[in-house]
């Protein structure tokens, strides 16, 4: 108990005093539930939302061009009767998008696995890609894109039982294209990495990818040449933590190959409560260090996301509509009261609040899309300090 009295007062002087949710303007509400909120630029922001259910399935995109004024529906997608065969999403598509603003892709679990949705008119239709990957019938096809024609996806190829067949890993092939999925090749990957998912975070200024993998044992940050095929180990993410165990960091983020920031949490000595946690690096994620570390009594649920306009203003995010900010890179940390403010509606979201919180920068002002209740809100404050502006 000494120990994490410690640790609390150690962290008192990261708080500041707290920010009105009521700074946060609802604009819109959507048709569904919000999965992607991004800005292309102040003047290009957009949100899928997506609804599911045994007998119909679909996924609308939304536009802003006002940052966040107004919102209106540009495309519509409804996966049961798209093509023939039909596309059948009974699950959460995954979107990724292209740094060129003309360029969405769309994956989910299709009748065929090898499939997914493209758009080069910047969302306003959509159509069918298909690839021979043979993909197992429960997973599907991610398109991981570096721009509208160079990406890549590792697709699981086999499986095997270890630790006394109790567990199951998979086994991993990873492919690359140069041509918007036109055409398409495997490659080799260093045997440590064969068992692993690879997910792409950006791309650094030599044109490497910077990866990230997944578990089952350990995930690593990765900077990954997708013309010689080289890869580089940049660092191991595990995070130790005052209690003697790790952090568990829910998200990542960099603004250029030195400086990224991630937030998770830590387990608590009371159960379903826990620990913010936010670490920030100055050397690409080679090495970490903690700059908030505390328990929110009245809100003690997880912190998952975290959104950076620039190496000084961000956002952190979590469940329960809980939010942090900062405007001096992370050495103080400001915490929005009145957080039932965004229990909006007669749902789930207007009784418990939004389980996830979806930050994205129209330029410099912050945009929020919430789940499950689909609102939309816009920043109209003025905490945030931008350098030429002081």
């Amino acid at each position: 108990m000494k120990k994490n009295l410690f640790f609390f007062f150690l962290c008192l002087p990261f708080l500041l005093f707290s920010q009105s949710a009521e700074e946060w303007k609802h604009t819109f509400t959507l048709s569904d539930q919000a999965y992607k909120l991004d800005c292309h630029d102040s003047l290009d922001c957009y949100v899928f939302t997506h609804y599911n259910d045994v007998f119909n399935s679909s996924t609308d995109m939304f536009k802003s061009f006002d940052k966040g004024k107004t919102w209106e529906k540009i495309t519509s997608i409804p996966w049961f009767y798209l093509e023939s065969p039909e596309l059948r999403s009974l699950d959460l598509p995954t979107y990724f998008i292209s740094p060129n603003p003309n360029h969405y892709y769309i994956s989910s679990f299709f009748s065929n696995n090898d499939q997914f949705l493209v758009s080069s008119d910047s969302g306003y239709t959509f159509s069918r890609v298909d690839v021979n990957l043979n993909i197992p019938s429960d997973f599907n096809l991610i398109p991981q894109m570096k721009d509208e024609n160079i990406g890549c996806t590792t697709v699981i190829d086999s499986f095997e039982l270890y630790d006394n067949n109790t567990k199951i890993r998979a086994f991993y092939t990873f492919w690359v294209t140069f041509d918007g999925w036109k055409n398409y090749h495997s490659v080799e990957v260093p045997d440590t990495l064969k068992d692993r998912s690879l997910g792409l975070m950006d791309t650094l200024k030599d044109g490497r990818l910077r990866m990230r993998t997944s578990a089952p044992l350990k995930r690593w940050i990765l900077h990954y040449d997708i013309f010689k095929n080289e890869w580089e180990v940049v660092s191991e993410l595990i995070f130790p933590n005052p209690d003697g165990n790790y952090d568990n960091l829910q998200d990542f983020i960099f603004l250029n190959d030195s400086i990224g920031y991630a937030a998770g949490y830590r387990l608590s000595e009371f159960e379903y409560q826990y620990y913010d946690v936010i670490y920030k690096t100055l050397d690409g994620g080679r090495t970490y260090k903690r700059i908030l570390d505390t328990l929110i009594s009245e809100n003690p649920v997880v912190l998952s996301k975290i959104y950076f306009y620039d190496e000084n203003n961000g956002i952190a995010t979590g469940s329960r509509a809980k939010m942090w900010f900062t405007n001096d890179g992370g050495k103080n940390w400001t915490l929005v009261e009145n957080y039932k403010y965004f229990f909006k509606g007669d749902n789930y979201e207007g009784t418990y609040g939004p389980t996830s919180m979806n930050i994205a920068w129209a330029g410099r002002t912050p945009l929020l899309a919430t789940r499950p209740g689909g609102n939309m809100y816009r920043y109209e404050g003025n905490f945030f300090k931008f350098k030429d502006e002081i």
